[in-house]
């Protein structure tokens, strides 16, 4: 049953990505759509930091152990706000180094304030408690409000930095959602940060294989298209082209990740 609600949402959350993004890519042609890609590539190595594997770590420690869940959540978050912080930071950095038209830049420092809703996306903490239900939600939520935006505001001619304005209110809406589903509908308190030196370095070192994993694989699949950005001149058609194809099969790939994503609390 859980794996039906996963498989629902993400199919759902995967047709609006389709429609929006296929609606972008018509709208602002295939060398403004390059940009896109190339933010959006870029991110995962400043997104995926700012977890470090603790979703997963904080799932398999929680389904391990119910108990802790409250005291969990609370140190987790704390510690995926501090190492937010850290991933802003590069990323400011990143921003001032390349070589880049100014409205690329603006799109990924709108991307990076977008990273500040990441530590109360929850749906780590929903995978742990087996209430995939609210997973699925969270995706078609998220999915949802950024196709409704894309479509509504999004027109020839618009600036794309409009693109990370909605990535923030999408970001915002999920987060917001998470909250209210944790603390109405299982009963948690609001996961205020707890900044506890000594346990949230123990969960570093218990998280961080996992996080160097998944930013391994990352590497494997996105870093092509961070290449391509800086291979070809802006602006240029191929980018688009190339990220356009690479955008589809990896909406496939997940539904490989969701039968493992349902499987962690029960292993």
């Amino acid at each position: 049953i859980n794996f039906l609600f996963l498989s629902c949402g993400e199919g759902a959350a995967k047709l609006l990505t389709f429609a929006s993004f296929s609606y972008l890519a018509r709208t602002f042609g295939a060398a403004n759509y390059g940009f896109i890609e190339f933010t959006l590539a870029v991110m995962v190595f400043f997104t995926m930091p700012a977890d470090l594997g603790l979703g997963s770590y904080g799932a398999r420690e929680i389904a391990r152990n119910p108990d802790r869940a409250a005291r969990l959540l609370r140190e987790i978050t704390g510690l995926r706000m501090a190492l937010t912080c850290c991933s802003m930071l590069g990323l400011a950095l990143f921003i001032l180094v390349i070589h880049k038209t100014l409205q690329l830049k603006l799109l990924l420092c709108l991307y990076g304030i977008s990273l500040m809703g990441g530590p109360f996306l929850l749906q780590w903490f929903f995978q742990a408690h087996d209430q995939m239900h609210w997973v699925a939600a969270a995706s078609i939520v998220r999915q949802a409000g950024f196709a409704l935006l894309v479509f509504f505001m999004c027109r020839h001619g618009s600036p794309l930095f409009y693109l990370g304005a909605i990535e923030c209110a999408s970001v915002a809406a999920v987060a917001s959602f998470c909250l209210y589903v944790t603390r109405q509908k299982m009963g948690f308190p609001a996961p205020w940060p707890d900044l506890h030196v000594g346990r949230l370095l123990g969960h570093v070192r218990e998280a961080a294989p996992i996080g160097l994993t998944e930013l391994a694989w990352a590497f494997m699949w996105y870093f092509c298209t961070v290449l391509l950005g800086f291979v070809f001149s802006d602006p240029d058609r191929t980018l688009g082209w190339f990220g356009a194809s690479h955008r589809a099969l990896m909406a496939l790939h997940t539904f490989v990740w969701l039968y493992f994503f349902n499987l962690l609390p029960s292993i």
